[in-house]
């Protein structure tokens, strides 16, 4: 099993990458890329980081977003490097991560996120 407290550290370090401007700028583009979704559920957002995953040796973990705005809740995914920052893309015009947006929300994305809104998959 993870060692929590270092989970915790990584978590900050990413929120902390995230909030930056390049990184702002970066995540309005994926969002602005929104799939929408009639049902959004666990396994269905665990489908598609699998399946959305570059095929890049640089990428060993994703950071999954969650930010609700009345009844509508997006999702955005950012894949990570070994030091936990974000890859934007292959540099070639390709861009890494995606975003999702639906009104019905299965439970289990709230057990995922808990009472946080950035979870850490390694």
């Amino acid at each position: 099993m993870a060692n929590p407290i270092l989970l915790m550290e990584a978590a900050k370090k990413v929120w902390d990458f995230c909030n930056k401007t390049e990184v702002q700028a970066f995540i309005k583009q994926i969002k602005d890329k929104v799939t929408e979704m009639k049902t959004l559920s666990y396994d269905v957002l665990m489908e598609m980081v699998v399946k959305e995953k570059p095929d890049d040796e640089r990428v060993v973990a994703a950071a999954i977003l969650r930010e609700k705005k009345g009844e509508v809740t997006k999702i955005s995914v950012v894949y990570l490097n070994s030091k936990n920052q974000p890859i934007f893309g292959d540099g070639n015009g390709k861009d890494y991560g995606f975003s999702l947006q639906s009104t019905l929300v299965n439970p289990d994305i709230d057990d995922l996120f808990g009472d946080k809104d950035l979870v850490l998959l390694t």
